[in-house]
């Protein structure tokens, strides 16, 4: 997986050293709340998703969003085929990195880097409905609201080349 910069990050593909940044963040309940997981994770199941997104390969994954300024873990970034035919974009932050920019920062360079470096057209995320947070920062990197549910805001970003 590509290493990708952006002005305080550097994302790279996450390491066994990331352990313990990722329970923090995937055990803390105002975090998993917003997620489909909807709680927090034991941490050998943490341990196994590490595990199978450090096995990924090409140029779609789960990276490691690694601060530049303290070499610490912002959080990590998703930008893979789940369930569609289209890749989804997806993020977890650290509640230390919040309101910080962080977010809408590395996600607009995710969505940058699939339409213009592997021109992919459509690209899809999705987030709880009461994560105001997350639908600001997906609006704001210009993805589109397509459509919600009792649960869930659906939205995409497209190109066409």
């Amino acid at each position: 997986m590509r290493n990708i910069k952006t002005p305080r990050t550097r994302l790279r593909g996450l390491v066994t050293e990331d352990l313990t940044s990722l329970i923090e963040l995937m055990q803390d309940n105002d975090i998993v709340k917003h997620t489909g997981w909807r709680k927090p994770m034991a941490e050998d199941i943490i341990a196994e998703k590490l595990e199978a997104w450090k096995a990924l390969e090409g140029n779609l994954g789960v990276w490691g969003a690694e601060h530049l300024a303290d070499k610490e873990l912002v959080g990590w970034f998703m930008m893979r085929y789940v369930e569609d035919q289209a890749p989804e974009l997806g993020f977890m932050i650290r509640k230390k990195y919040w309101q910080q920019g962080f977010a809408s920062e590395i996600a607009g360079t995710l969505l940058d880097y699939g339409h213009h470096e592997l021109k992919l057209q459509k690209i899809l995320a999705q987030c709880d409905r009461t994560n105001i947070a997350s639908q600001k920062t997906l609006e704001r990197c210009g993805m589109s609201l397509v459509r919600e549910d009792d649960e869930t805001c659906f939205y995409e970003s497209c190109q066409n080349y």
